[in-house]
């Protein structure tokens, strides 16, 4: 009897123990306040939109305006992180990295496959920023932004721009190690003529790249859109990049592409 007794009270013991924690999301680490989720859903609500020019036009559009002000950007730094924001959001970036790596290797057998985690998941963020419905909880899944409690679509996108602009950090403090090390990173959207962007659309992806751009094609002629989008980057990659955008679906209405440089 007293042996049961023994472990009866052992068990006891383990389940105060075992009970005696509290698990905290690593996702609530990157969480923003109830004001700033008021204010997001604000600005969604107000719903100011920006129609890109073409891509023909040889002026600066007013919406670009400071976003391409290399002097404004501040000096990069990971002081204000702690350990664990750092370790939840490399685990992410990694992760996804490797299914993609993974995934390429397999339909690539035999050839060199050149893959970048924090590009990739930089990329995949700024489509979650602008997608909505299905699309946006299937992009909130892939990367990991899965809040246990909570408004998960103000959380996420808080989230989603925090990342974006922790990830250039990252990026920018290779660059900062060596002067004479040439990496930069150009971000242009082509829609459609006359198809409107979200201003609050395009204010999140700054924080992603050196120099933004958003200009207007027609994909009716892919051919020709294709040779106007290769030229528009070649030349504000100042003879640095070499685009070979060859296929566009007749029927896009939108195009993202990256630019990274790096020598």
């Amino acid at each position: 009897m007293n042996l049961v007794a023994d472990l009866l009270c052992l068990l006891a013991c383990l389940t105060v123990v075992t009970c005696d924690r509290v698990y905290v999301h690593p996702f609530n680490l990157f969480s923003f306040n109830e004001s700033d989720c008021d204010k997001l859903e604000k600005l969604v609500q107000e719903g100011k939109t920006i129609v890109p020019v073409s891509i023909e036009s040889q002026t600066t559009p007013d919406y670009e305006g400071g976003m391409n002000d290399n002097s404004k950007l501040e000096a990069p730094s990971l002081s204000t992180w702690g350990e664990k924001e750092r370790s939840y959001l490399s685990d992410l970036v990694y992760v996804l990295g490797m299914r993609f790596y993974s995934a390429l290797q397999k339909a690539q057998r035999g050839q060199n496959v050149l893959l970048s985690p924090t590009s990739l998941y930089s990329s995949l963020v700024s489509f979650y920023l602008g997608a909505s419905n299905q699309t946006a909880l299937d992009l909130q899944g892939l990367l990991g932004f899965v809040p246990p409690s909570g408004n998960p679509d103000c959380t996420s996108t808080a989230v989603g721009s925090n990342f974006l602009s922790s990830l250039r950090t990252i990026e920018r403090l290779v660059k900062s190690g060596d002067e004479e090390l040439l990496f930069s990173k150009t971000l242009s959207l082509f829609c459609a003529p006359g198809i409107a962007l979200f201003q609050l659309f395009m204010e999140r992806l700054l924080p992603s790249a050196d120099a933004f751009y958003a200009r207007a094609v027609d994909f009716a002629n892919p051919g020709e859109a294709a040779k106007q989008i290769n030229a528009f980057v070649e030349a504000k990659g100042e003879g640095q990049s070499e685009a070979r955008l060859a296929d566009i679906d007749p029927s896009a209405q939108l195009l993202f592409a990256v630019d990274v440089r790096l020598a």
